[in-house]
């Protein structure tokens, strides 16, 4: 979790700096994010033990660079704003499944005849609310996404969110991870087909309310 939270603080550190002084144009977006989906698809493959937690790392902080770059590109700041709620999101679940999710089985475990009984009730108050914030966090996801597709006309990413979300939302009934990579699969090939240049229309700065 640590290994996350640091991860968090790169990519925040990446929104306060002046990123134009070393990246200038769509194609560093394009292979950073490529390169980054890359690391979050091996990722998947890997499990969660201490290799697949650091390619999931490098994966999450590259991609938000990438989608930070675009923001700035682009002139819209909801962009990477709704990748950041997507991160913290997915984090404060984890955080708050593993906190009840041990109280639980502490609880239940001051008997051993109860110690079968609170392993379940771990493994399920952990499902439901790792499935609730990882489902509400992908909704974040899928916008940042879906503004990425309108400013780039990339339609992939478009695409990579809608098959992230339903992935997430059908992980309950575990059919959700093959459609999960399936948008991953996406994620990567959308961001290896951004442009050199954003279409003319997107290079005017969008209106904050």
């Amino acid at each position: 979790m640590l290994k996350i939270i640091f991860g968090i603080f790169i990519i925040f550190s990446f929104y306060n700096l002046d990123m134009v002084t070393f990246m200038t144009r769509l194609n560093d977006a394009r292979l950073i994010g490529g390169i980054g989906s890359l690391f979050y698809l091996a990722s998947f493959f890997t499990g969660f033990h201490f290799t697949g937690s650091i390619l999931l790392l490098i994966g999450l902080v590259l991609i938000g660079v990438a989608v930070k770059y675009i923001s700035d590109e682009t002139k819209d700041s909801t962009i990477f704003n709704n990748f950041m709620y997507f991160i913290l999101i997915t984090i404060i679940g984890s955080i708050v499944a593993i906190i009840l999710g041990l109280g639980t089985f502490l609880l239940g475990a001051i008997t051993i005849r109860r110690m079968f009984f609170s392993a379940i009730l771990t493994f399920i108050v952990a499902l439901i609310i790792v499935w609730v914030t990882f489902t509400i966090a992908s909704t974040y996801l899928r916008r940042s996404f879906e503004q990425i597709k309108e400013k780039t006309n990339v339609n992939l990413f478009s695409t990579a969110g809608k098959f992230y979300f339903w992935g997430a939302l059908l992980t309950i009934i575990l059919v959700g991870f093959i459609i999960l990579l399936i948008g991953i699969i996406f994620m990567v090939v959308a961001f290896f087909s951004l442009p050199d240049k954003l279409p003319e229309q997107a290079q005017t700065p969008t209106q904050q309310v």
